[in-house]
């Protein structure tokens, strides 16, 4: 049994893995100065200096299963995509037809989140896509979930008051959501879930993080590229620096077609 332990000390996790019966139990005596209460039900464990080492989560992962010596190549970990069927890529580009009429330029847009203070405001990403809308003639994919409401109701309405072509994917299942954004030119997420789909597709994404945050989260693969604040204010982060990365990439992408 692993017991990552990579976000925190679970006393539950520990537990379980002992009551379970499993004959070997991996997990960390030790994160930085906070002691693990619970490992001495674990009999493969070591100290692990991720706070200070600045460690990215992929890494904090691979780190506890090189205890049991298994060991996984870094650039296969770092170039790991979900794998979109046929079937499945051509279900997304049905959809993105009847919905969006095979728009040249696909533009995704994650603007909620689970926490509040990861959330960039609606009218930041409002104006990033009005720009980008004037300058690339871009539709819109805008990805949601239940939690997500108030802040899609509030960008759909500024969208269809501006006549922007933009579709709400709302609650989709995971493949099918990944499936959709594989088919993005760019994709622009704040730091919750869809972006950690969005980061195992081929599509050009940026995510937004408040300071000290993307060292550990920000996806790593090719591609994926992030903006942090400078403060623990996520909205410090400007609209003309999302605007200027996105523009960059959407020539890059251009010019790679080409």
């Amino acid at each position: 049994a692993i017991v990552p332990s990579t976000i925190r000390l679970s006393s539950t996790s520990n537990l379980l893995s002992f009551l379970s019966g499993i004959k070997y139990r991996v997990g960390v005596s030790k994160v930085d100065d906070q002691k693990n209460k619970f490992s001495f039900l674990l009999n493969i464990k070591k100290e692990f200096h991720w706070g200070k080492n600045k460690t990215h989560q992929v890494f904090r992962n691979l780190e506890v299963i090189e205890q049991i010596n298994c060991k996984i190549n870094v650039s296969e970990a770092l170039n790991s995509f979900i794998k979109i069927t046929d079937n499945e890529k051509i279900e997304a580009k049905e959809i993105l037809k009847t919905k969006l009429s095979n728009p040249s330029i696909l533009i995704g847009l994650h603007p909620g989140g689970g926490k509040i203070e990861n959330i960039w405001n609606w009218k930041n990403f409002f104006e990033v896509a009005k720009q980008l809308r004037e300058k690339w003639n871009c539709s819109f994919l805008i990805t949601a979930g239940s939690i997500d409401k108030e802040i899609v109701e509030n960008i759909g309405k500024n969208f269809t008051s501006n006549n922007y072509p933009f579709f709400i994917a709302e609650n989709f299942p995971v493949r099918k959501l990944a499936a959709l954004i594989n088919e993005c030119d760019l994709f622009i997420s704040n730091d919750t879930g869809v972006m950690h789909i969005a980061g195992l597709t081929e599509t050009y994404l940026i995510s937004l993080f408040k300071k000290n945050k993307a060292y550990e989260w920000a996806p790593l693969s090719r591609n994926k590229f992030f903006i942090e604040s400078e403060d623990e204010d996520i909205n410090s982060i400007s609209v003309d620096q999302v605007l200027s990365l996105s523009e960059k990439l959407l020539r890059l992408k251009s010019f790679r077609k080409d």
